[in-house]
This record gives structure tokens, C-alpha cells and sequence, in this order.
């Protein structure tokens, strides 16, 4: 055996122990000499990799292995598939068939290049994510504003369908129930159902009020409905827009306010780190937690093999691979820590001679 195995046998201070040491150590090692035969050449030399599979007994390299036609077909499948994942993939080939389409079929399939506003340009983007946030607030307020004007069809259809003496036409503003909701559909989006009915909204106030009763609960019904949609749901339309925007403001300004006054990994202020260690907030975000290195580190977990990792890889690899939520993939991180501020902190109560914080 070698001195590894004899040291395992002496350690356990028994015969058997030993001797089974031994048994390890030459089983061993003939394995690592079965590895090395058959990754040796015609002159007995060893190829690249053989000489850790006969260090480590693990069985040897494969020999002359060349990538064939197969390799080739797989890696170039792989590629692909990975290309179609990516969304912007798919996008730019869209741009150049509306190219395409644009120069042998027509200029007017040039149209959809302006969708490069919504996904290039900050104002396009901004107005996506204002349409997003409020996008189901949206959405209600539309079917309530459907709703509104079902509500109005029904009234006209029952009671104001039949024309009245200030009308200067004939026949009513619908026949059926369908074409009522039509109408109002198509009238009420603009926000004003007066020109449903034959008459001027100026000319049917009649002299005195006893006189004409339907048409002045006609005049009322339609300025009712006027109110309804300028006052209340347009201004519910644009206010949940501009909210949107504000709130978009605000978040951009918040993460800036963060990214230049908080350290990124740890989270403490920069007064801190200006009052407690040398070289201020400024050394700690650049030597101390450098966000690129936390980037580069994840990059080296999904670059090493699993049965390569350290303790501490397999760690926050296991950390990664258990979190549920996207705050649980952060647990592994010194959150409100810092190893220069409590360092600083155990020397300053060091020099006053008090008890080291916790």
C-alpha cells in the first residue's frame, strides 16, 4: 500500500484495520495501472487525462475520440433550439420579412419597424409598462363604461324610442333592441347620444315647463349620460394612466436613489461605510462587495460541475436550487452585513476598551 493507506491502517491501530488499508491501497492501485494500460500508447507514454484517472483510480479517458457527423448534428440542434428561445429571435425576423414584404409587395407592411418605439425607445417602453400596471384597472373601467351604456340603450329603447314634437324627422332612433345597443355603442364612445334623436339639443327646451314633458326627460336623459362619461369615466381612463406613470417614476427613482446610496449586496446605507471604515462607501462598493463579483460567482456555479463545488458552492448552489420565491434565491447573501463595518466597530471598542459588538 501507499503511505496514505498505511497511515489509514495505523490510524485505526488494529491489525485488521491494516490490513484492510492494504486491500484498499492495492485494489487501488491496480486499477490505476489497468487505467494507465489502456491509455498508454505504442511507446507506453499516457495520454492527456490519463495520468489523474491512475492518481484519482477513476476509470481512464476515452482514446482518439473525434468528433463525427453526429457530434456535429447534435451541438448545431442545440443551437438552434437555444436560438428559438429568445424572443427577440423571433422579433428581428419579423423586421426583416416586413422589410422584405415592404420592398416587393408594399411600402405600407413598413408600418410595423414603428413597433421598434415600444421596445427600444425609454418613452415607447415607459408607455408599455404604464399599460401593464394598469391594464386589469383599465380593462374594468371599460366594462363598467359597457355597462353605462347598456343601462342608457334599455331606457331609450323603452321609453324615448318614439319620436317627439320637437324632432325634425321621422321615425325613431332604433326599431330593435340590437340596434338601439348598436347605436349607443357607436355614439356613446364619443361621449354624447344627442345625435341618436332628430333634433338639436338647443331646440328642445320647450316655453314653459308644462309643456313637452318627454322631451325634457329626453334632454335630461341624454346631458345625464354626457356627464357620466366626460366627467366621470374619461377622467377614470386618464387617471389611471397618469397613476401609472407616476408610479413608474417613482420606482425608477427609487432604484436610483438605492443604486447610488446603498450598497447593492448588504443593503446598508452609505453613511455607514463613510463614517465607519477607510476609504468610505465608495472602497466598500468596489473591493469589498463588488456586484460584478457576486455576478462572476454565480456565473462559476453554473460553469463547474456539481462534484467540483467547495463547501461553501454547494452551499448557495443548494440555497439556488430550494428557493420558491425570488427573495428566497437571495437568503445566501450578507443582507445588513458587513464584514469591514464590524471589524471597524470590534477596534473601535478595542481602543475604548469595552466589550466588542455582536
Amino acid at each position: 500500500g501507499g503511505t496514505g493507506s498505511k497511515s489509514l491502517g495505523g490510524g485505526a491501530g488494529g491489525t485488521g484495520s491494516k490490513s484492510l488499508g492494504g486491500s484498499l491501497s492495492t485494489a487501488t492501485t491496480t486499477a490505476a495501472s489497468a487505467a494507465a494500460a489502456t491509455t498508454s500508447g505504442a511507446d507506453g507514454t499516457l495520454y492527456d487525462g490519463a495520468f489523474a484517472a491512475q492518481a484519482l483510480g477513476l476509470p481512464p479517458p476515452p482514446l482518439d475520440r473525434r468528433r463525427g457527423w453526429n457530434d456535429v448534428i447534435l451541438l448545431a440542434f442545440a443551437f438552434v433550439v437555444t436560438i428559438c428561445k429568445y424572443a427577440k429571435f423571433w422579433y428581428f425576423n419579423m423586421l426583416v420579412l416586413a422589410s422584405l414584404a415592404g420592398f416587393f409587395v408594399s411600402p405600407f407592411f413598413l408600418v410595423f419597424h414603428f413597433t421598434i418605439y415600444f421596445l427600444d425607445f425609454d418613452s415607447g417602453k415607459q408607455l408599455v409598462m404604464a399599460i401593464q400596471r394598469s391594464g386589469m384597472n383599465i380593462l374594468n373601467t371599460f366594462v363598467l363604461a359597457v355597462l353605462a351604456i347598456y343601462t342608457f340603450a334599455v331606457v331609450t329603447f323603452l321609453v324615448f324610442k318614439e319620436p317627439t314634437q320637437a324632432d325634425k324627422g321621422d321615425g325613431p332612433p332604433c326599431a330593435t333592441f340590437y340596434q338601439c345597443m348598436g347605436a349607443h355603442m357607436l355614439t356613446g364612445i364619443m361621449g354624447d347620444i344627442s345625435n341618436l334623436f332628430n333634433s338639436d339639443l338647443w331646440d328642445t327646451v320647450p316655453e314653459s315647463v308644462n309643456e313637452d314633458g318627454l322631451q325634457q326627460a329626453r334632454t335630461i336623459f341624454v346631458l345625464f349620460f354626457f356627464m357620466i362619461w366626460n366627467f366621470v369615466l374619461s377622467n377614470i381612463f386618464v387617471g389611471l394612466i397618469a397613476s401609472a406613470f407616476e408610479a413608474i417614476r417613482d420606482d425608477q427613482n427609487t432604484i436610483t436613489s438605492d443604486r447610488l446610496s446603498k450598497c447593492l449586496i448588504c443593503s446598508q446605507d452609505m453613511y455607514l461605510f463613510n463614517e465607519k471604515i477607510q476609504g468610505g462607501f465608495e472602497e466598500h462598493i468596489l473591493k469589498q462587495h463588488n456586484a460584478l463579483w457576486y455576478v462572476f460567482f454565480l456565473h462559476h456555479l453554473r460553469a463547474t460541475a456539481v462534484e467540483d463545488y467547495t463547501g461553501a458552492e454547494s452551499v448557495v448552489r443548494a440555497v439556488l436550487d430550494n428557493a420558491k420565491t425570488t427573495t428566497d434565491k437571495g437568503t445566501w447573501l450578507p443582507v445588513s452585513k458587513s464584514l469591514a463595518v464590524m471589524h471597524a466597530a470590534e477596534l473601535a471598542a478595542a481602543r475604548e476598551g469595552g466589550p466588542a459588538p455582536t
